[in-house]
This record gives C-alpha cells, structure tokens and sequence, in this order.
C-alpha cells in the first residue's frame, strides 16, 4: 500500500531529514542573526539620537522660581527627551572644567559661565531643521542667553543614518534570497532518496495529491523543528552577549524580538513547504529512466 511503505521508507530517510533540518536550523539562525542586528541597529540608532544634548544658557538675573518653572516646561516638551533635563549652575561648570581640564576661572574673581539647563533631544527631532527650530522657540524666552547644540555632529549622525538604513535594506534582501536557495537545496537532497518511492506509488495509481500530503505534513513539522532551534540558538547567543556586554540589553526591544522569532519560524515552515511541494512535483513529472 502506498502510506505503508511510505512508513516503512522512514528508517532509510531519518538520517537524510535530520542533516536537513540541522541545515535549514542553521540557515535560519544565520538569518535570524541579521534580523537582530536590524532590529538592534533601531534601538542604537535611537540611542545616538538621544545622545545628543543641548545647553541652554540662562541669564545673570533671572529668577530661582522662574529657572523652575522652565525647567518643568522643558520636562513636559514634545522634543524632549522624558527624564533627561537638569539644572546645572556656574558654580558647577566651574568646578567641572577645574576638575577637567585644571583651569580656575575664579582667578580673576569673575565667573564667565552661566547657569544653564542641559537635556537630550526626543529621537523624532534629532534632524538639522528640527532642531533649529527647538533652538529659535527657546529663544523665544526673554530669559535665555543663548542655545548650544553640536549642529556638524547632527548633520553627521543623519547622514550616516541614512546610509545606514540604505546597507542594512540592500543586506536583508541578499540574505533572504540566500536563504530561500540554501533551504531549497537542502529539501531537494532530502527528498532526493524517496525519489524511487514516489515514482512507485505514482505507478500504481496514487493521485498526486495523495502522494504530496504526508510530505507536505512532514515539512510543516521539520520546519516548526528547525524554526524553533534556530530561535533556541538566537536566545543563547542574546544571553552570552548580555554576560559579555550588560548595557547591550537596554538596546533589546522585546516586542520586535517576539516577532523576528515568530518571522523566522514562520519562514522556516513556508520555505520548506514550497520546496518540498516542489520537489515531490519534480519527481511526479519526471520519467522514471531518468531517475536513474
């Protein structure tokens, strides 16, 4: 009968479908690698654009009660970053360029700095023209000496943004396309010493889609397998990074990581059951010489 000796090929092709799933694990764990290098290259790049500050100088006179109050503004901004405004007074620089760089500034019993409010920039307007215009409403107040920003860091870091985005793209597209080859060929070689049995049971007059169906179901099993050992690996490899470098987990976003784990099982699965559905086809159509 046709399912049974089907079964009774599988001690004959175990060995064939472990070396395949152990290739395509491997092949999505790679991929999976890039996923989160991707999916980690978003948070680093929020990470460099709130790392940007800007110092806003306060005049000489102005008021305990209104540096406050603007102070609490600047907290509640929408180009703020949440948490990051502080209040740092002359007296403070002072003592941090001494501790820094040696210099007295009091040698003279005049103090040149200013008070001054210090934040990071909210990552949606880390762009040249954004910040201008954060800069020229700040100067609005008629307490404000002046703003400072490296604006040719800013430029720099949207520029090699930019060219960033453009090579991780252009790598995520040759990486898919290897993928999808490497675990096509892996599932032709698989089938390849079944070839005989499903020309056998062709012969005796088994539709196509009988033949098909518990390969078919075999590699929606063989991909869940490989998917969920290429996701092991990835976990594995994200806790040894976190032993080797403990600040990378405040760059991890879970929520994506759930879904690139998700993506790469769900790839593992499509990917093998196109190419086993192509592969039985290809032994369907093929004459039996040339089998051979």
């Amino acid at each position: 009968m046709p399912s049974s000796d089907l079964r009774s090929s599988n001690p004959k092709t175990k060995p064939n479908y472990i070396y395949s799933i152990i290739s395509v694990a491997l092949v999505l764990f790679l991929l999976g690698i890039f996923g989160m290098l991707a999916v980690h290259a978003q948070g680093l790049v929020k990470y460099m654009k709130e790392n940007v500050q800007i110092m806003v100088e306060l005049k000489d006179n102005t008021m305990k009660t209104v540096k406050l109050q603007y102070q609490k503004r600047l907290e509640g901004s929408r180009f703020v970053k949440p948490g990051s405004v502080k209040y740092v007074s002359k007296e403070e620089a002072t003592e941090k360029m001494r501790d820094d760089f040696g210099e007295n500034l009091m040698q003279y019993g005049i103090n040149p700095l200013f008070d001054a409010l210090i934040f990071n920039v909210n990552a949606t307007y880390m762009e040249p023209d954004s910040l201008r215009n954060v800069a020229m409403e700040i100067k609005e107040n008629d307490f404000v000496t002046d703003v400072y920003y490296q604006e040719d860091l800013v430029e720099a870091v949207a520029s090699n943004l930019r060219k960033l985005a453009f090579v991780i793209l252009g790598i995520g597209f040759i990486a898919i396309f290897i993928t999808i080859a490497l675990i096509n060929n892996t599932v032709k070689l698989a089938l390849y010493s079944n070839r005989f049995l499903i020309k056998n049971m062709q012969l005796v007059g088994a539709s196509w889609g009988f033949i098909r169906r518990p390969y078919l179901a075999r590699s929606i099993s063989h991909g869940l397998f490989s998917g969920f050992i290429a996701v092991i690996a990835l976990l594995v490899l994200m806790y040894f990074l976190q032993t080797q470098i403990p600040g990378i987990i405040e760059f991890f976003e879970w929520e994506r990581f759930a879904i690139l784990f998700g993506g790469i099982v769900l790839i593992g699965v499509l990917i093998s059951l196109f190419s086993t559905w192509r592969g039985v086809n290809r032994y369907l159509k093929v004459r039996l010489d040339d089998l051979y």
